[in-house]
């Protein structure tokens, strides 16, 4: 993508589930673009030849662009967990002397970035 998209993060809302970068529709950020968030960790060498790999990206997560104004854009996650619960559920037909059973729910919902703040970066993909 358009290296000139690349920008960083200015702001984190809704517990880290959406983060405010700095460029916007002046640049050409479009609602719809999705965005990898990360920082930056150390450089890296290979062990052969300790040439430079280059600096590590850890990754916060990814999102889409949901809202654009002039000179920022709002980037929501799109990424999901799952989680796994026991729960207790009546066993049919009901019987007096063991009326529930054990079962496994699962639940989907939106995963917040991981580790955004202030001064991440922003990368269109």
């Amino acid at each position: 993508m358009n290296k000139e998209l690349n920008a960083i993060v200015a702001n984190i809302q809704d517990e880290g589930m959406l983060v405010v970068i700095n460029k916007g529709a002046a640049s050409g950020v479009k609602e719809g673009m999705r965005y990898l968030i990360y920082n930056k960790g150390e450089e890296i060498k290979d062990p052969e030849t300790n040439a430079s790999l280059g600096i590590l990206e850890i990754v916060c997560g990814k999102g889409v662009v949901i809202h654009v104004q002039e000179k920022m854009a709002t980037v929501k996650s799109c990424e999901k967990e799952a989680s796994v619960s026991k729960v207790l559920r009546p066993k049919w037909p009901l019987r007096v002397f063991d009326p529930f059973e054990q079962t496994e729910e699962t639940s989907v919902k939106a995963k917040p970035f991981d580790g955004a703040r202030k001064g991440s970066f922003a990368r269109c993909l």
